[in-house]
């Protein structure tokens, strides 16, 4: 038998194929020489289906892969999806399940492939249960018989929130009580599903449907209702309401006495903020519901896409609080600028946010109006929650708003501009450093010897970027590096273990990017080890472990929107894509030539405005020595910039560095640079060395026109002694 050729012909279909290939099997047949082939002709759905699980339970991955795509691509509706793989006529819906779990556990592309199947089926499910046709079916067989009944719960349970606005209708129908029991019953299993849809109508309900709300929301007992009951409590002028209220609130955790509804808002604002995970109803969807009221219409849903979901119901809350205290709330502001600042930066280019229309004011308008109270309370909010984005937000905003001294003393229980300065992620150390130094400080602080050595940082190191690597394997790092490399990482030494690598951290500006692969144990410890170091506590992390960990992996360390978790056995291109993927979410993509020269600029002219200040609390000397390094290094660029800048420092290194850099240079550069020496010596007086004197007179007797003058110059300033100048006088003759 020949393999080089197809063992099967098309015409067979594929029940055949499978036939063919079992007996293939069974005299030792290749299994993936005859899978692909025999798996290429395109069946009916049923057939696809049969053949994906035989192909599974005899292991033939290719051709598993091949009808799983082909089934998952078919054309079909929703409806027949379902009915297809639930219905038992091709094969058993748990033959079906397991072989979705034996793939996924064969990994590579057979494990893909099952996952888009998997995918395309619950797509469909959750699909036909949402329909509003489909919805209204079953809230009228609320009051049919009891497998109805039980049937049409179930389906209206899994189609969650989008099954609220006719049910809500339902429930405050006044023809069919029988009908409004089982609705009620319904909503109470929906839980958290119906919570946020409830309170949303219930401010503008008539007292008697008020009651029947706020009746169900107590037997729900969730605490997000809170705000919402406490508020139509307070407001209400119906007894019935507000015992209903009082009951509702003491079934609900924090609904005890004394609560307000302006703090039960910003509670629940501060939850949606922090991202809690029981406040998202479809986490692995990419949208997420809004709710409005309109008492003509009902409940009105609109889609936003997932990230920016939280965001928009902080928002709301924060904005509910502050109508109840007349804005005076300054934790509620810091709250809703905060959100907003977040809801700016992760939204898509195009995007068009229901919540936040393109008519109203940018992001920064209502930051900086807010004042450098607001703006401190947001940075330090953000400097907790290792927000990068968020934190060059807040000091932008802060930049434009606050006072000198607020800076460094804070309005708040401490001054987060100073944190800053020790955050892991350079970019913010370099832009804290800026807006002190442009505040031009005369009283000493906490952190003020920080400052200056990180805008000379930024001048010298801020085109360099730095990964770890840390691995369980050296062959494992030893693969990944150049991936790392190519990207434009320096990788530190290879190391299994955090703290080995204390050394080599130490000895770099900072720590960009951090990558760990091992097993499942190893990677939850070494994450946590990294978090706690403020070398690395804000910067994107990307863990590896084997595929069927990732799940596991994901629950123990909690949301964490710096860390990427991925399989170990992803190429080179997909994790070269996560890496740049995950740099650009969390605000640290690679720097462009562009941004290295505004920060080296920036750098250099606080630099300079500091040291012709004469600051005596942020000392430009402090910097000479990393400054002389920079002068003498042709990478970046800015010699004549920083020269300038070591013109103002009253330090001989200073002086001698800009003399033997102009050695080295030629033509106008090296007048220039002559020129600097000059105003140093005018300033400071002669710090020259001998050598250097000598070869200035050298310069100044043999050099062109140019050059010995500038030469001449130089010695003018210097002040030399009169044999000296004598020298070069007779020199002439």
């Amino acid at each position: 038998m020949s393999f080089g050729r197809p063992l099967i012909n098309r015409a067979l279909g594929s029940v055949a194929a499978s036939v063919v290939l079992t007996c293939g099997l069974a005299v030792g047949l290749p299994v993936q020489t005859v899978s692909a082939q025999s798996a290429a002709a395109q069946g009916s759905p049923e057939s696809l289906l049969k053949d994906f699980v035989h192909y599974i339970k005899i292991d033939s991955r290719e051709a598993a892969a091949l009808v799983a795509r082909q089934l998952a691509g078919a054309s079909m509706t929703d409806e027949q999806v379902v009915s297809l793989i639930e219905n038992g006529r091709a094969v058993r819906f748990a033959d079906f399940e397991d072989a979705l779990v034996r793939a996924s556990k064969k990994g590579g592309d057979v494990a893909d492939a099952a996952a888009e199947l998997d995918s395309r089926f619950r797509a469909a499910k959750i699909a036909l249960v949402r329909n509003p046709n489909e919805i209204a079916k079953n809230i009228a067989k609320l009051t049919e018989n009891a497998l109805a009944r039980n049937n049409a719960s179930t389906r209206l349970v899994a189609a969650g929130e989008y099954a609220m606005p006719q049910l809500l209708d339902a429930l405050l129908q006044r023809n069919d009580s029988a009908l409004r029991l089982e609705v009620s019953k319904v909503m109470v299993q929906l839980g958290r599903h119906a919570v946020i849809p409830l309170c949303t109508s219930l401010l503008d309900l008539d007292p008697a449907s008020q009651e029947l709300v706020v009746n169900v929301l107590a037997d729900i007992g969730y605490k997000t209702a809170l705000p919402w009951v406490v508020e139509l409590q307070s407001s209400t002028s119906s007894t019935q309401v507000a015992d209903a209220c009082t009951r509702a609130m003491l079934r609900m955790p924090g609904g005890g006495s004394g609560i307000s509804a302006a703090d039960a808002y910003l509670t629940l604002a501060n939850d949606y903020y922090n991202r809690k995970t029981e406040l998202i109803n479809f986490p692995q969807d990419s949208t997420q519901l809004l709710w409005n009221y309109d008492p003509a219409i009902g409940l009105l849903m609109s889609e936003i896409v997932t990230p920016l979901f939280d965001e928009a119901m902080a928002m709301r809350c924060a904005e509910d609080s502050l109508r109840l205290n007349a804005g005076t709330d300054a934790e509620a502001v810091a709250i809703w600028v905060a959100s907003n600042l977040r809801r700016d930066t992760e939204t898509d280019v195009g995007y068009e946010n229901p919540e936040y229309p393109d008519t109203r004011r940018d992001a920064t308008y209502y930051a900086v109006a807010a004042g450098s109270d607001t703006c401190q309370r947001v940075l330090r909010r953000a400097i907790d929650d290792r927000d990068t984005p968020l934190v060059r937000r807040a000091i932008a905003a802060l930049d434009e708003t606050a006072s000198a001294g607020a800076l460094w003393r804070g309005s708040t229980q401490r001054a987060p501009l100073l944190d800053a300065l020790s955050y892991s992620d350079r970019r913010v150390r370099y832009e804290a450093a800026l807006v002190l130094a442009g505040a031009q400080p005369n009283e000493p602080f906490a952190g003020a010897d920080r400052v200056v050595p990180t805008l000379a940082s930024a001048v010298r190191d801020v085109s360099d970027r730095y990964a770890i690597l840390i691995t369980q394997d050296r062959e494992v790092y030893d693969e990944i590096r150049p991936t790392l490399e190519a990207i434009g990482f320096a990788v530190l030494p290879h190391a299994s273990n955090f703290d080995a690598l204390a050394t080599p951290i130490s000895q770099v500006p900072g720590v960009d990017f951090v990558t760990l692969v091992g097993s499942t144990d190893w990677t939850r410890n070494l994450v946590e080890r990294v978090r706690i170091s403020p070398s690395t506590s804000a910067a994107p992390m990307l863990a590896m472990v084997d595929s069927a960990d990732i799940t596991t992996l994901s629950q123990q360390v909690g949301r964490d929107d710096s860390l990427e978790i991925r399989s170990r056995a992803i190429g080179e291109a997909a994790m070269r894509n996560s890496i740049e993927s995950l740099l650009s979410r969390t605000g640290n993509s690679m720097l462009s030539e562009s941004d290295i020269a505004m920060y080296r600029d920036r750098a250099v002219r606080a630099l300079r405005d500091l040291a012709v200040a004469r600051n005596r609390v942020l000392r430009v000397e402090d910097a000479s020595a990393s400054l002389v390094r920079t002068l003498e290094d042709n990478r970046v660029g800015m010699t004549m910039s920083i020269a300038d800048v070591l013109s103002w420092i009253p330090e001989a290194r200073a002086q001698t560095a800009i003399f033997d850099r102009a050695m080295q240079a030629e033509g106008n550069v090296r007048v220039d640079l002559l020129g600097k020496v000059a105003e140093s010596a005018r300033r400071f007086g002669n710090r020259l060395e001998q050598r250097q004197v000598n070869r200035l007179i050298d310069v100044a007797k043999s050099g062109n026109e140019s050059e010995a003058t500038a030469a001449a110059g130089v010695l003018g300033s210097l002040n030399l002694p009169n044999a000296d100048i004598a020298d070069l006088i007779m020199s002439g003759r």
